[in-house]
């Protein structure tokens, strides 16, 4: 654990109280009193240094560095619902490389056409854990809808560039070529969209087309979901830190 966020933890006076998976978390790790962890609250980040320990929570001070604001430029993800074993991982190295955020939505192939508060929560604790042990300063949105057409018309827009991840793309339209075709820069936000185990049919994908998305092809080899949409949020991530210059989340 390398990171916490302050911001769901009543502040008493200049001290805050946590308990809970957090504070489950930073007694595995072993944390004892006048250590240090980095956090964040509000738009700062810094350091929190713990101060009393007891068997249900403990205390501490943040003591803030700098001020952050959210990156001008981002990646967000469309992910048609999967099976449990492609979306929890997913949502976990999504948020660990820095994404935006994520929305699902049930497709044609999709196993199931819902998702139940519980696994909702479960998702979000996901995301949350995946930030706090990589780092990541901001924790990805999660937003479920139960159509794909809803999730197009809040992505219309100019400044967003949008990537099909297709498998029966035959043009060799690769994402290496998105930084010399498509000019990356002249857009603030890169959306991808990746099917669920089966893909998408041709409605689904004719109506992606028709609202902006590029197709482009990950290779000959069918690869599963987590590794198509993992792999190519860590590659769009790399290149826009290259392009900005980031060092950071």
């Amino acid at each position: 654990m390398r990171f916490i966020f302050l911001d769901e933890y009543k502040r008493d006076d200049k001290y805050f109280k946590i308990n809970g998976d957090d504070y489950r978390h930073l007694i595995a790790n072993r944390y004892q009193p006048k250590d240090m962890i980095k956090a964040k609250y509000g738009d700062y980040i810094g350091n929190f240094v713990i101060c009393k320990i007891s068997s249900t929570y403990l205390f501490g001070e943040f003591f803030p560095e700098k001020k952050i604001e959210n990156p001008e430029h981002y990646i967000s993800l469309i992910l048609g619902l999967p099976k449990d074993r492609a979306l929890f991982p997913t949502l976990e190295k999504s948020a660990e490389i820095g994404i935006k955020d994520i929305f699902i939505t049930p497709t044609v192939n999709s196993d199931r056409k819902d998702i139940n508060e519980t696994k909702f929560e479960r998702m979000k604790k996901i995301v949350k854990e995946s930030c706090m042990q990589s780092g990541n300063y901001f924790i990805p949105c999660i937003n479920y809808f139960n159509s794909l057409s809803i999730i197009l018309e809040k992505i219309k827009d100019d400044y967003t560039l949008k990537l099909l991840l297709d498998e029966g793309y035959i043009e060799n339209i690769n994402p290496f070529d998105i930084y010399s075709k498509y000019c990356i820069e002249n857009f603030s936000r890169v959306v991808i969209f990746v099917g669920p185990e089966g893909g998408i049919n041709e409605n689904e994908k004719n109506n992606l087309i028709k609202s902006g998305f590029i197709s482009i092809s990950l290779g000959s080899n069918i690869l599963r979901t987590e590794t198509a949409a993992i792999g190519t949020i860590f590659f769009l991530k790399q290149l826009q830190n290259f392009i900005y210059k980031r060092s950071f989340f």
